[in-house]
């Protein structure tokens, strides 16, 4: 709202000075910008605290329910319609026709429900084949190949404050421009789950759709942790990232490229050698929980090798549900968005340009 004030403002000076010392403004015409300013001004706004502040978190679900509806062929009835047209003379004459009936076919269509996106309708199978009218043929096919209680995960947005101010957390003596190999943030859906497992891991397919799992019952609202018969929903996304024969400077360099990921981000870094050890291992996530961190810093820094990776994911996920707490963001809601200087030439342009229309007015109006 200030810039809009400060626009029009410093409209109403010009012309006050064009009026005065030179020619008449037309009123029009400065009507006329003061509206451009107006509507310009707020579209640059709010399009530019949108790009400063969007950002990307992982949900985790499971398919809770599949629907397949069967083809079917309609039948539209024939009908009398009416319309106009104009003769030779230029009258208008109505007439009528007859539109034939005719049947209409509605291909079969098939929906699942996860926990984590709600209901969609899915074209094909997981490994690409794609369903007609022949295939499937009921619900029960269908959770053949979509079955209930599988992991999911999806990708959602949601508003970052932080992301306009990160810069203020960034490791002081880590250059970017140094890091030209870093993964970028997994954004891309494919197939009910996205990446987060990132680097060199023996079986990663097998090993991805575990860590699926594990996430799915660590943000599952109905889980219960069976020793403390306690619930375990705990809003996170647990990920891990394997740099192979690269030293730790690669941790925090990630942490930077990734602004410390999402709010609900759990991301365990680590580089291994030519046995498999982990030769260091760095965590990072916006929970307030230091401890958690330092503690599965310690149990991977201590085996004797990662070759059994699923029982590593294990072991962290009980230390999550045990003491993971999400970070609330509504704590950095006090963060204050400035304007980026691209929008700012881009509003001062336009003043720019209204200001020679208001002094050209009548030219064009």
């Amino acid at each position: 709202m200030s810039y809009i004030i400060y626009g029009i403002v410093a409209l109403l000076i010009f012309s006050a000075i064009i009026h005065l010392f030179i020619n008449k403004i037309d009123l029009s015409s400065l009507v006329i910008c003061a509206m451009v300013i107006v509507f310009s001004y707020s579209g640059i706004v709010a399009i530019d605290y949108k790009q400063q502040t969007n950002d990307y978190e992982i949900w985790s679900g499971k398919i809770t329910k599949v629907r397949h509806k069967e083809e079917w062929d309609e039948w539209h009835p024939p009908r009398i319609e009416t319309y106009t047209e104009t003769d030779s003379k230029g009258n208008a004459v109505t007439k009528t026709r007859e539109i034939p009936g005719y049947w209409e076919h509605h291909e079969a269509k098939n929906y699942i429900t996860t926990s984590d996106e709600g209901e969609f309708r899915v074209y094909e199978t997981l490994d690409g084949k794609r369903f007609n009218d022949s295939f499937v043929n009921s619900n029960a096919e269908l959770e053949e190949y979509y079955p209930v209680g599988m992991a999911t995960a999806s990708v959602h947005n949601y508003e970052n404050r932080l992301k306009a101010s990160y810069s203020i957390f960034k490791h002081k003596d880590i250059d970017l421009s140094d890091y030209k190999d870093m993964p970028e943030y997994p954004i891309e859906q494919d197939k009910l789950t996205v990446n987060r497992l990132i680097g060199e891991f023996k079986d990663k397919d097998k090993l991805s759709r575990y860590l699926d799992s594990i996430n799915s019952n660590l943000n599952d609202t109905n889980n219960k942790n069976n020793k403390e018969n306690t619930k375990s929903y705990k809003q996170v996304n647990l990920m891990f990232v394997n740099f192979e024969d690269k030293d730790e400077s690669y941790g925090y360099a990630l942490q930077d490229y990734w602004e410390n990921g999402a709010k609900n981000d759990f991301i365990v870094t680590f580089g291994t050698d030519k046995n498999n050890k982990a030769t260091w291992c760095y965590v990072f996530s916006w929970t307030d929980v230091e401890i958690l961190k330092t503690d599965v810093r310690e149990y991977i820094m201590n085996l004797d090798n990662l070759d059994n990776f699923t029982e590593v994911m294990d072991h962290v996920s009980e230390l999550i549900e045990k003491k993971f707490d999400r970070k609330e963001f509504k704590d950095f809601d006090y963060i204050q968005i400035e304007t980026t200087t691209t929008s700012k030439i881009i509003m001062v342009i336009i003043l720019l340009g209204c200001c020679v229309f208001v002094s050209e007015g009548r030219r064009y109006i």
